[in-house]
């Protein structure tokens, strides 16, 4: 069965803030990628983690994936747009508090 395994990272002030999940087809297989990726990456060898697998129905599905993180960009973009817009008015009422 499809197989989330989530490594949460301990941080030596006890605090957990980062999380590694690798997404595979078994558990073995996601135990195989985890290991791949520790041996890269040397902060996830040097600290304590706590290992959790997750049976989930389907491994993730990358074209829905990509349209969250485009709707997500998108967001965004309109985010800073409304950050822009009330300075414009404040200018404009600047403006008309002058004439």
């Amino acid at each position: 069965m499809p197989t989330a395994l989530h490594s949460y990272i301990i941080d030596s002030d006890g605090v957990i803030r980062v999380r590694v999940t690798v997404f595979a087809d078994t558990e073995d297989s996601a135990e195989y990628w985890m290991n791949e990726h520790e041996e890269k990456c040397q902060d996830l060898a040097e600290h304590k983690t706590i290992e959790i697998y997750e049976e989930i129905p389907a491994l993730p599905d990358r074209e829905a994936l990509q349209a969250v993180a485009e709707a997500q960009s998108t967001e965004e973009d309109d985010e800073d747009v409304d950050e822009e817009e009330p300075e414009g008015d404040e200018e404009l009422d600047e403006e008309e508090q002058k004439a």
